[in-house]
């Protein structure tokens, strides 16, 4: 989380490959569900 606090810009994509008893997990972020769904999209 802190490496981006004091970013200009605001990440579009966070990933963590997960560890010992955690699940990898991806978080997608976007102005509303629209736009999130819209940068998913152009993933996959």
């Amino acid at each position: 989380m802190f490496a981006f606090a004091y970013s200009i810009l605001t990440p579009d994509v966070i990933y963590h490959k997960g560890d010992l008893g955690k699940e990898s997990m991806i978080l997608v972020f976007g102005k509303n569900p629209n736009e999130v769904i819209e940068k998913i999209s152009k993933i996959v």
